[in-house]
């Protein structure tokens, strides 16, 4: 099983488009658990379907003569073997998003926050923002076990800025004191800290 990443998006704009993009994450999927809220790179940025049914491992001779042919064919017309290589390529990891939770809503801005497997989804939202050009995308993301950090934002699919921060390892206080609870506080805050600078940058390029 993989790290688990946690990713928090804030999408901000015009109540036009970010009620478009949220109809359009907000579609049940068959991928999707009963208790996901939304899936963002299924909807929109999907695995490509020739990629998705190819198999890998080794095969009995006709089988496996299928995959390799269908192999050489996902190469040529996507550049990849299988969904594994398209995915870390096009996603930044090898999943799309899961475990999908809404935060505070308005008609101009949602907040959520998913789950992605050992790195953020970067490029997917890179993309996802070249389908919405008049949204502002603001990621940060953190993972406990490898201990990164960061934060990042993008307008019409362009990275705008890109702030990698330092993981706030525990206190020795905390961790005599099991204090995972303050540890994470500040954690976030860091987070939070770590969006707000981004955000900064993103809105002096769109004042210009």
């Amino acid at each position: 099983m993989p790290n688990h990443c946690s990713n928090y998006l804030t999408v901000k704009g015009n109540e036009n488009d970010i009620s478009r993009f949220y109809e359009a994450i907000t579609v049940r999927t068959d991928k999707m658990r009963e208790h996901e809220e939304f899936s963002i790179l299924d909807n929109l940025y999907p695995t490509p379907k020739e990629l998705a049914d190819t198999p890998s491992g080794s095969f009995e001779p006709e089988k496996q003569k299928w995959v390799d042919e269908q192999i050489l064919r996902n190469r040529e017309k996507y550049g990849c073997d299988t969904w594994y290589e398209w995915n870390i390529q096009h996603y930044g990891s090898k999943w799309s998003d899961y475990d999908g939770h809404f935060g505070e809503i308005s008609p101009t801005e949602l907040n959520m926050s998913f789950v992605s497997a050992w790195s953020p989804i970067s490029n997917g939202i890179a993309k996802v923002s070249s389908l919405f050009p008049e949204l502002n995308f603001i990621l940060s993301y953190e993972e406990g076990g490898m201990a990164f950090i960061g934060a990042c934002a993008y307008r019409n699919g362009e990275l705008v800025a890109d702030i990698e921060g330092v993981y706030p390892e525990m206190t020795e206080e905390e961790y005599e004191n099991e204090d995972y609870e303050s540890h994470y506080e500040r954690l976030n805050k860091y987070r939070r800290k770590l969006e707000v600078a981004c955000e900064e940058l993103l809105e002096d390029m769109t004042s210009v």
